[in-house]
């Protein structure tokens, strides 16, 4: 029978053999060779022991000069987290001016990047969307997981379900405001649930409602057509952005979604259908990121911004109309942020750029340049969070913290297919700390049901939420 260690609150690790291995006992070997004899065992051996020597002082250099470097906040992976076991996947460091005192207030923490650092929660999947509300932090999975996780404890307090024995498409847009939870996914599907927190386990089995286009379809939108394995076979390269793209609730009787297909849809509360579908452009240039719009002359909160593929941005009102607010640029923009009166826009080229939309201005880019891949996520206008702060993520790995006049601090070595944030008055909440990655290379021994043969398959990864406290309370916890 095949034995396997599991590592507490972490996936599969490694697989453990029941027959020992027999390692050959290396002998000295004697070789002619003319006048000399050599004796290869015994200098194989030296020079085993030599670069065992050299290895050792290499080690004990490197561990200490990580012990002495101040930005380096992740303990060793050998060292236990906390006291429940837990353990560092990454190594995660500061990027920014050197850490000094902890401020007194909360602000002046945040501004300088310096809090306790601790695991928050822990999921056997990619995390690929977050939504924070007081003291509940929801998540949604590459595998169409959605769940609800108290922000103190890291438990689990509620679970919202397909109601079907398909698996789900990975979640990329998420909104959770404690009553309801609405998910939109890469195949094109919004789903509602009812959130029924606080004060009992929220369940659900099914979802409450899902939002359909017309009644010919269950897609709310029509993912772009799928592309083969080898981007060769269709001559352009996998699209990043697909089905789904974006959700914003207005109102509590209004939310609005937007979607690879190019399209604006307001949906009314109480219906399935759409109360109002906007073809952006005329040749259905896919939406890639949505925000609500507080802009010059609006009313009601009745419209939202949409950032298309083609690097223009338009404003999308409830009543149909649309307006071209900047011209194509040739460079996506993946991800957008209502900040304050402007909005916070974010590029495929790693850009970072602010628009005052109540003022006749040009377009701000944010200096010095801080991602240096696609900039995947935005959260903006975290509250109380000292001078207007904002923040952003990218395919790099990196999560920057940003005022008006550019990037105040960061960190970087977070690893996820899409690494997304959420942040409140004393928190900052991340995803991306791998605990055991999933590749073709990290393989566990499994036994299937119609073949008693052991094969090799690919371990399910694990990913773990970091949470940075800033609350002075927090250092005592």
């Amino acid at each position: 029978a095949m034995s396997v260690r599991l590592r507490p609150h972490a996936s599969v690790i490694a697989p453990v053999l029941p027959v020992p291995v027999q390692v050959p006992v290396l002998r000295p070997q004697l070789r002619a060779d003319g006048d000399q004899v050599v004796v290869v065992g015994s200098t194989l051996l030296l020079a085993t022991r030599l670069g065992w020597g050299r290895w050792s002082r290499c080690r004990a250099s490197r561990a200490h000069r990580q012990a002495a470097a101040e930005t380096f906040l992740a303990p060793p992976r050998n060292r236990s987290l906390d006291s429940h076991g837990r353990f560092w996947g990454s190594s995660v460091s500061h990027i920014g001016p050197a850490r000094g005192a902890p401020g007194r207030t909360v602000s002046s923490r945040w501004l300088a990047g310096n809090g306790q650092l601790r695991v928050l929660c822990y999921e056997s999947d990619h995390i690929t969307a977050m939504a924070l509300h007081e003291e509940t932090l929801c998540i949604g999975t590459a595998r169409g997981r959605v769940r609800t996780v108290d922000v103190q404890s890291g438990s689990v307090v509620g679970e919202y379900y397909l109601g079907s024995h398909v698996p789900g498409d990975p979640v990329v847009a998420l909104h959770f405001d404690g009553n309801a939870v609405v998910a939109g996914d890469t195949a094109g599907h919004i789903y509602v649930w009812h959130a029924d927190l606080p004060g009992s386990w929220g369940y659900a089995k099914a979802p409450y409602k899902t939002l359909v286009q017309n009644t010919d379809t269950l897609l709310a939108h029509t993912p772009l057509e799928p592309c083969p394995a080898d981007p060769a076979l269709c001559g352009r390269p996998l699209e990043p952005w697909r089905g789904v793209t974006g959700l914003v609730v207005l109102s509590e009787t209004l939310l609005v979604s937007s979607g690879s297909d190019g399209v604006v849809a307001f949906w009314d509360n109480s219906l399935n259908l759409p109360m109002k579908q906007v073809q952006v452009t005329d040749d259905k240039t896919p939406i890639c990121s949505l925000c609500t719009a507080r802009g010059k002359g609006e009313s009601g909160g009745s419209s939202v911004f949409a950032g298309l593929k083609d690097g223009s941005l338009f404003r999308v009102s409830a009543d149909g109309q649309r307006e071209q607010l900047l011209r194509p640029s040739g460079t996506a923009l993946t991800s957008l942020a209502a900040h304050g009166t402007g909005v916070v826009l974010g590029r495929d080229d790693g850009a970072v750029e602010f628009w005052e939309a109540t003022k006749e201005e040009e377009m701000q880019t944010l200096r010095p340049p801080f991602h240096r891949g696609s900039v995947q996520h935005l959260v903006g206008s975290v509250p109380h969070s000292g001078d207007g702060l904002f923040i952003s993520t990218g395919k790099d790995g990196r999560v920057g913290v940003w005022s008006q006049d550019g990037p105040k601090w960061g960190l970087r070595g977070l690893q996820s297919e899409r690494l997304v944030a959420a942040g409140d008055k004393t928190r900052l909440m991340v995803s991306g700390l791998m605990i055991n990655p999933s590749f073709e290379g990290n393989k566990v021994m499994v036994n299937h049901w119609h073949d008693r043969q052991p094969a090799g398959e690919v371990a399910p990864g694990c990913e773990a939420v970091l949470c940075m406290d800033f609350d002075a309370s927090a250092e005592d916890n």
